[in-house]
């Protein structure tokens, strides 16, 4: 707590983060880093598990490179910037029985002058370059709540952002009543964002790529 970051895991393998909480940060609040920040490191078979993110100055859960990781059964609750983030994979992360509330809430700076990743504002986002065609994005059984903007944001046509059984409260989101945002950010690339089964019912059509 009252740090830069929260867990900063890099480069690791088979690496297992269970019940902690982190709060109080100006930076990240858990992530996986790559030491080229591309696809070509980072951690790979790693969980982070049951953990609390709360009151960060960047992203919440986020994972750059690697494969074949996970976060599951955490809380992300005020972040400024999104959520839930992926940049630069070229495997499968996944986010599952996750809630991100109050995601991407206020744009702003990093304690090194560069700017918030806010995905264009969305509550989860997903950046990867050209050459990763085997990224894979899933995002299942999750919740998100009081959101300020849009849920969903991919930066391109590049790998495959998957919506699955989510459940998305757009009666409260930015803090008012009835205040519709986008589901999937304005600025956002349509191509091979999947949704399947998500709530509220007029999305659970939204079967097919987009």
């Amino acid at each position: 707590t009252h740090c830069c970051r929260g867990i900063r895991l890099q480069d690791s393998t088979a690496m297992y983060v269970k019940d902690c909480s982190v709060e109080n940060l100006s930076d990240n609040g858990i992530y996986f880093a790559a030491g080229s920040y591309k696809s070509d490191t980072g951690c790979n078979g790693c969980t982070v598990d049951s953990c609390t993110v709360k009151d960060v100055g960047q992203t919440g859960l986020m994972n750059i490179g690697g494969d074949n990781n996970q976060f599951i059964n955490c809380q992300v609750n005020n972040s400024r910037g999104a959520g839930g983030a992926i940049y630069n994979t070229n495997g499968t992360i996944t986010y599952d029985n996750c809630t991100f509330t109050q995601a991407n809430n206020e744009k702003t700076t990093t304690p090194w002058g560069g700017n918030t990743d806010d995905y264009s504002g969305a509550a989860f986002g997903m950046s990867v370059q050209a050459g990763d065609t085997s990224a894979n994005a899933k995002v299942k059984n999750s919740s998100f709540v009081s959101v300020y903007d849009s849920v969903f944001f991919k930066n391109s046509n590049v790998g495959v952002l998957t919506s699955e059984n989510n459940t998305i409260d757009f009666s409260k989101f930015n803090g008012e009543e009835n205040e519709l945002i986008d589901l999937i950010d304005v600025s956002s690339s349509r191509e091979n964002l999947v949704f399947v089964d998500d709530e509220p019912a007029e999305f659970r059509l939204l079967s097919t790529i987009l």
